[in-house]
């Protein structure tokens, strides 16, 4: 029984700090991450390594964003 409560309690500070990752940032809500989603060989990469134009693009093509 302690291990399983030993288990839940970590489970719950590893789940705990994982939802507050970014939390300090005012507006975090608004912290949003690009992720690239590319198939090879009938599997799934997925990357959140963005090229440099794409910065440029949505700085200047995206009216909606506040800072990038």
């Amino acid at each position: 029984m302690a291990i399983g409560l030993a288990s839940v309690l970590i489970k719950f500070a590893y789940v705990r700090y994982e939802m507050s990752y970014d939390r300090y940032y005012p507006n975090s809500e608004r912290i949003f991450r690009l992720v690239s989603e590319t198939n090879k060989n009938s599997s799934t990469e997925n990357s959140v390594m963005q090229p440099e134009p794409l910065s440029y693009t949505l700085k200047t093509k995206s009216p909606e964003r506040k800072q990038i």
